[in-house]
């Protein structure tokens, strides 16, 4: 037990971007979502790290105007210095309500279904980027339907 615990433990030091000395400095992170120019509330915003930034990136949830604050994946209020893709997603279940933050539910087992298209939701197809700089500069991401 102790030899496993040991090594689960290496292993995590081994990651590049895990453990406590981390070796950059993470910055205050806030923004806005909009929808069509309205507030879109309780939309998960995900900060992925892209070339170099280094990190595991951050995530946030939207409150009713729309605005959030993303935390590092460590749990520090804000990211590191550098660019990064980013995905907002609404999932909704058949009632109208958002399942709740750090739902473990799998998304594949959920009874909430995305909202938004793929272009904002899907880490794969998502045309969503911000470059995040040393000086704190809100993030206005400006979502538009297909109407």
């Amino acid at each position: 037990m102790r030899l496993s615990r040991w090594l689960g433990m290496l292993l995590m030091c081994a990651v590049p971007g895990c453990g406590s000395d981390q070796g950059f400095e993470v910055v205050p992170v806030t923004g806005v979502v909009t929808l069509d120019d309205q507030p879109l509330a309780e939309a998960d915003v995900t900060a992925i790290p892209t070339h170099t930034t280094p990190g595991l990136g951050g995530a946030a949830r939207t409150n009713e105007q729309g605005q959030f604050q993303l935390f590092h994946a460590r749990g520090e209020r804000g990211l590191p210095p550098g660019d990064y893709k980013l995905t907002v997603s609404l999932r909704k279940r058949k009632d109208g309500s958002v399942p709740p933050v750090n739902d473990p539910t799998p998304p594949i087992e959920s009874d909430a279904v995305e909202t938004l298209p793929p272009m904002f939701s899907d880490p794969t197809a998502s045309t969503l980027t911000a470059t995040i700089v040393t000086e704190v500069k809100p993030l206005d991401i400006k979502l538009k339907s297909s109407k």
